[in-house]
């Protein structure tokens, strides 16, 4: 099949794709998915998701840090990120995971603005 997509956000460093990643991305590229994209939650997660980049041709990394898990971000987690940044490694190429899932419904740690 001709991959024709590219799945932008996967964690391919999670079960149940973690230790099965050569079967998923067979599967993935039956889909039809050529390309995937594994952003890293927290910069504990940011070698293992340039490994798996490094290791599988299908896959690239975002690295960031997710407020879902806030606490166990540090000062010192935010300068790797930033260093990381400078140094571009080849496939990285994306800043994420970043965002601000609206689940579950009441983070403690964060005021989500009003929309209207």
């Amino acid at each position: 099949m001709t991959h024709r997509f590219i799945d932008t956000h996967c964690h391919f460093d999670f079960p149940p794709f973690a230790a099965d990643e050569v079967a998923s991305l067979a599967r993935a590229a039956q889909a039809g998915v050529g390309r995937i994209i594994v952003p890293a939650i927290s910069a504990e997660r940011f070698s293992r998701v340039l490994a798996l980049a490094a290791q599988h041709e299908a896959l690239y990394a975002a690295l960031g840090m997710h407020p879902i898990v806030i606490e166990e971000h540090t000062d010192e987690g935010l300068a790797q990120l930033e260093a990381l940044m400078a140094q571009r490694p080849p496939k990285l190429v994306a800043v994420g995971e970043i965002g601000l899932d609206l689940y579950p419904v009441s983070y403690t740690h964060l005021t989500l603005p009003t929309i209207r």
